[in-house]
């Protein structure tokens, strides 16, 4: 199994730079999942450990935030508003 803070890392770097400001901790959480979810449709198991549930507004685990906290020599979070005034954290690699 991969580590979290691996397959962040991959995801960010391979995310178009033209929208980069863009990948936010939900977007980054939600490709991350997919990534899981594509690995257990075609090798049987996911990428990750990681346990998300579904919400409202799709899978959500807190892993994701967390390890971009606990690693901030690889990722810097950029506090920022939404298009609705609501706040969102923007996760580029540091």
């Amino acid at each position: 199994m991969a580590r979290l803070k691996d397959v962040m890392a991959y995801i960010i770097q391979e995310y178009p730079e033209s929208i980069a400001e863009e990948l936010s901790n939900a977007r980054l959480t939600k490709l991350v999942y997919l990534s899981d979810w594509k690995n257990c449709l075609d090798g049987g198991k996911p990428i990750t450990n990681i346990n998300g549930y579904f919400d409202n507004h799709g899978p959500y685990v807190h892993d994701v935030i967390d390890t971009a906290r606990e690693n901030p020599s690889l990722f810097k979070i950029t506090e920022t508003n939404n298009v609705y005034g609501g706040k969102k954290g923007i996760v580029p690699c540091g």
